[in-house]
């Protein structure tokens, strides 16, 4: 076969193999992106409205909830520790957002890299005093885990598996399926999976997310930062103000130590004992008016993190 014959039989093996590997397509789905079918087959996903701290519906969007979330349903995971995890998510998610910066993250001066114009990364110079409590928050929990960090980094703040965690870790296999009955597939439909090479690995990255997550729990109910959150919840028929260690995302929140906290919550079941309202708004005002007449202010959102 002469040259010019080789060249036209690679370049159609090449367009064939770049056509085969080309990922799905995004769908605009009612003004937001729809997950691919292996996002979805990874973690779950739910399409909801989104809302500003202040309550406002700004506009629908799939949310990814976090991997531990749905690992908690069927793993040994106890409350405690739960709670543990949100918190460290929390302050990994709030580290990294501001309301109000753009998506584009572009700072002041000509450096191209995003920053104040003297050396200062954009994330610094843009950072509110949310942002620099949240990472406060971030380093602390992370202290607590020793060798394990870099494990919990994966699996909460990242969404890894364990099987994820140890094929980049430790090298992966190839299995070959053949499918004998099942939804959606022939009989005799042959299939490759990417695994760990070896089961050892997937369940020594489940040993050190374990011992990770029990010494979080552990530092958090012990010498941790008291740090707790006050916070307006709502539905379509009504608002109430909860107490915790760590308010949902997008929700008009201050915070401080326990005792302050028990303070604010004291004066408003001065006036509403159940601490329940008509809507967002006045139990806002309720929230508001009880940490003006607390010993101790609580903090709270800065003013331009509460634009729409």
């Amino acid at each position: 076969m002469g040259r010019k014959g080789r060249s036209h039989k690679l370049k159609a093996r090449v367009a064939t193999a770049v056509a085969v590997k080309t990922p799905l397509k995004k769908v605009q789905v009612e003004g937001s992106l729809e997950p691919t079918r292996e996002q979805m087959g990874r973690v779950e996903f739910t399409h909801a409205p989104v809302r500003n701290e202040l309550g406002r519906t700004i506009g629908f969007a799939y949310r990814r909830n976090p991997l531990f979330e749905t690992m908690a349903k069927t793993m040994s995971i106890a409350p405690p520790e739960l709670e543990a995890l949100r918190v460290y998510r929390a302050a990994f998610d709030r580290s990294h957002r501001s309301p109000t910066k753009s998506c584009l993250d572009f700072g002041g001066g000509g450096g191209g890299g995003g920053g104040s114009g003297r050396g200062i990364p954009s994330d610094i110079a843009n950072a509110t005093p949310t942002m620099i409590d949240a990472k406060r928050r971030l380093l602390e929990c992370e202290a607590t885990m020793g060798n394990n960090v870099q494990t919990m980094r994966a699996v909460v703040l990242h969404d890894m598996s364990f099987s994820q965690v140890a094929i980049d870790r430790f090298g992966h296999r190839i299995q070959h399926w053949i499918y004998v009955d099942g939804p959606g597939r022939e009989r005799g439909e042959h299939h490759d999976k990417v695994v760990p090479k070896s089961g050892r690995h997937r369940e020594a990255v489940r040993q050190e997310f374990l011992a990770g997550m029990r010494a979080l729990s552990r530092a958090l109910t012990t010498h941790m930062s008291d740090s707790f959150e006050i916070w307006v919840d709502r539905d379509d028929a009504a608002a109430w103000i909860t107490v915790g260690r760590v308010a949902p995302d997008r929700r008009y929140r201050l915070w401080g130590s326990y005792d302050d906290v028990a303070d604010v919550r004291f004066h408003i079941q001065q006036g509403n004992p159940d601490m329940r309202y008509a809507n967002a708004a006045d139990a806002r005002a309720a929230l508001d008016v009880a940490n003006q007449m607390s010993r101790t202010k609580l903090r709270r959102l800065e003013d331009e993190e509460l634009k729409d």
